[in-house]
């Protein structure tokens, strides 16, 4: 991590890009799971969030009490074929005071953002220390996209629901949009430390990688 730090302090630039992620990313979830009046006052929940993130938030807060696991939406019935390791840490930290709402739309996506951020550079300088390509590889990281939108907007001069129906956004645009699936979006974690343990030399990689995948 030190090795990090000491990069981003002698080229302050470079973090140019990643606080503009960071702020982006966040901007699409921490404004869920609080108490708002706009046309009516109670818990706001966007759009974006209304189905899959209620459905972790039920799991982690009923899912838990027995097994086989409660199916969140069934009364009755019971959950398989589902991961719900993340869940389960919801539940976990529930349990110690935390509020799953606090958990899921603020604690968790601003632990990832600052793992993510650090992952990037860290990557990137075991590649090149040189600062044009750390600086083009974490804005690829950042803000890499598939472009797919600019069909819609070529064909509709618009970008109005340019790769998903229903998400009036230009949703292919990842990963500032990753915290649509946060789950997924710790499964990148992963991937950087599966990146890492390949490098090592240790044999307790064999166990840990495995694990990881």
């Amino acid at each position: 991590m030190r090795k990090v730090i000491n990069y981003l302090i002698n080229h302050k630039l470079l973090l140019i890009p990643a606080l503009l992620y960071v702020g982006l990313s966040l901007s699409f979830i921490v404004g869920n799971g609080l108490y708002r009046c706009e046309t009516g006052c109670g818990l706001y929940i966007g759009q974006w969030h209304l189905h899959d993130s209620m459905w972790h938030l039920a799991l982690a807060k009923l899912g838990f009490g027995s097994f086989p696991l409660v199916h969140p939406e069934y009364s009755g019935a019971s959950l398989s074929g589902y991961n719900y390791l993340l869940d389960f840490v919801i539940f976990i930290l529930s349990n110690l005071g935390l509020s799953p709402l606090f958990v899921f739309f603020r604690l968790l996506p601003v632990v990832f953002s600052i793992l993510f951020v650090y992952f990037v550079y860290d990557y990137a300088l075991e590649k090149s220390r040189d600062p044009l390509y750390v600086f083009s590889f974490s804005c690829f990281m950042f803000f890499g996209s598939s472009f797919t939108y600019l069909i819609t907007w070529f064909y509709n001069n618009s970008l109005y629901y340019s790769s998903m129906k229903g998400f009036p956004v230009v949703t292919s645009v990842q990963p500032s949009l990753i915290f649509l699936n946060l789950q997924f979006a710790y499964s990148l974690l992963s991937f950087f430390l599966i990146f890492k343990l390949l490098k090592s030399t240790s044999l307790k990689k064999y166990f840990f990688i495995p694990l990881l995948l």
